[in-house]
């Protein structure tokens, strides 16, 4: 594991970035992930650099993501909107996107949704997990 940081641009950080993977001999594993926010530039700079890496998007901002949601869904009943991001929560971990987004898509919170169709992929918690 190892951080960088660079301020410039995403132009100036990706040459950084390979830098502190070349030193972590991240090029010869066998196996390497990214594990990021979800922001578009990060993943293109993913598959420039890193290829064959899993793209994981952080627990921290997936559950971000979901809290957000649950507010909007919710957003006159606080309780209401608790109790479904936790068994939305443990839909994301299982993996189980189409959970979250069935209720969301036909709440009109298409926004809302769209993250989590987009980084399907990169939310199978449960499967990183039981792989270490």
């Amino acid at each position: 594991m190892g951080y960088a940081a660079e301020l410039g641009t995403v132009e100036d950080f990706g040459p950084v970035i390979w830098r502190l993977a070349v030193e972590r001999e991240v090029p010869q594993a066998a196996k390497s992930s990214v594990t990021a926010d979800g922001a578009g530039w990060i993943w293109n700079l993913t598959a420039d650099y890193f290829p064959d890496s899993e793209q994981i998007v952080d627990w921290y901002h997936a559950c971000e993501h979901l809290t957000d949601a649950s507010s909007r869904l919710y957003a006159e009943d606080p309780e209401k909107a608790e109790r479904w991001f936790k068994v939305r929560r443990k839909n994301l971990f299982l993996g189980e996107i189409h959970a979250i987004t069935g209720q969301l898509d036909q709440a009109g919170l298409s926004k809302h949704s769209r993250y989590f169709h987009n980084h399907q992929r990169r939310m199978r918690y449960q499967e990183y997990r039981e792989e270490g």
